[in-house]
């Protein structure tokens, strides 16, 4: 019998963790999608700003997409956007609610990420966001993030790469809300070491009330700060990179995949409201 070490355990928990996390490309081919608009939005701009919702189609002009898969899967644009999925606890099928800069529908090698940090330039994103839950419903994967999307059906996984905020409640039986840094997270033949950094939120966050996030990824390092109330922003986690990053596109996404390939009822209806997105490069200092 093999004997796996402790620290290779941690290891292979914080992958299967990240996976979860980050696998959020539907495994169903594109036509499971339902209420679904893909626009292929080939400018990069310096940023994009969304300070009200209330016109999809001006939201889809800025290079955004929507996933809504599943009768359980909604959005809804108001002053804020509201990604929700409702319960069915007699349901495994695969829903999400999403709204990604990704276009899901195409190959990797197709898909357009124009966030990337230059010598001269940090990307900064920032963002008000609350939860209908205060606590991360279990079975749910709720990711807010810049990532590489590297993961389609049909090809083969290639290294993950990301910088965001997510609820995940696949490392314990009582699921987190993150900040998180990945970085060539590989599941194919690479064996060097990925940067993998995960920080829980701090105590003083209601994740159920209004609160700010902000991502910011230079060359050399990827960090998140979070604000609420009195609470000014915090910096909850601050690394060195292993090199500077590729390409990054951005997404809010709640779905009910706990892990690849394995799906779970919604037993607690959850979803996320935005009140604005604030995208855009930033001179260094």
């Amino acid at each position: 019998m093999k004997i796996i070490s402790r620290s290779t355990r941690l290891v292979l928990l914080l992958a299967i963790l990240i996976l979860s996390m980050l696998a959020v490309a539907p495994t169903q081919a594109a036509p499971a999608a339902t209420n679904s608009s893909h626009h292929n939005a080939n400018q990069c701009l310096e940023r994009k700003f969304i300070p009200f919702w209330g016109s999809r189609s001006f939201i889809e002009a800025q290079g955004f997409n929507f996933d809504i898969v599943g009768d359980q899967a909604s959005a809804k644009f108001r002053n804020n956007l509201s990604l929700d999925l409702a319960s069915n606890p007699a349901s495994a099928a695969y829903t999400a609610s999403r709204m990604t800069e990704i276009e899901t529908e195409k190959p990797v090698a197709e898909r357009v990420k124009c966030w990337q940090a230059t010598p001269t330039k940090n990307v900064v994103v920032e963002f008000r966001v609350r939860f209908d839950q205060n606590a991360a419903p279990s079975g749910l994967t709720e990711n807010l993030m810049l990532w590489n999307a590297p993961l389609a059906p049909g090809e083969p996984a290639q290294p993950i790469t990301s910088i965001g905020v997510s609820r995940n409640g696949v490392f314990d039986e009582s699921p987190q809300y993150y900040a998180e840094v990945v970085q060539d997270l590989d599941f194919g033949a690479s064996t060097a070491p990925p940067l993998l950094a995960l920080t829980p939120m701090p105590a003083w966050l209601n994740a159920g009330d209004w609160h700010r996030v902000r991502l910011t990824l230079s060359q050399t390092t990827g960090q998140v700060d979070i604000a609420q109330g009195a609470h000014p922003f915090f910096t909850v986690l601050k690394v060195a990179l292993l090199h500077p990053a590729e390409p990054l596109g951005f997404e809010f996404s709640v779905d009910n995949e706990f892990v690849p390939d394995w799906y779970l009822p919604v037993t607690i209806p959850d979803g996320l409201d935005v009140s604005y997105l604030d995208m855009h490069m930033q001179r260094v200092p």
